[in-house]
């Protein structure tokens, strides 16, 4: 597996309320500096409130 990483990522689902700015949370968690992170929907929706609460969890703001 090779060391290098994107520099960019784009995380994509319908509402962009979950799925994406749970994996957008956790990847700048893990590459804050290195990798440019973002993430869109369909359908423009707030981010679902267990989302957030399941990020907090796990020491996580995405709120």
């Amino acid at each position: 597996m090779s060391d290098r990483l994107p520099g960019s990522v784009l995380f994509c689902c319908t509402m962009n309320s979950v799925r994406s700015p749970i994996a957008e949370g956790i990847l700048k968690a893990l590459y804050p500096k290195q990798v440019f992170v973002d993430s869109a929907g369909v359908r423009k929706q707030p981010v679902d409130p267990l989302a957030v609460e399941v990020m907090d969890e796990i020491g996580l703001d995405i709120s």
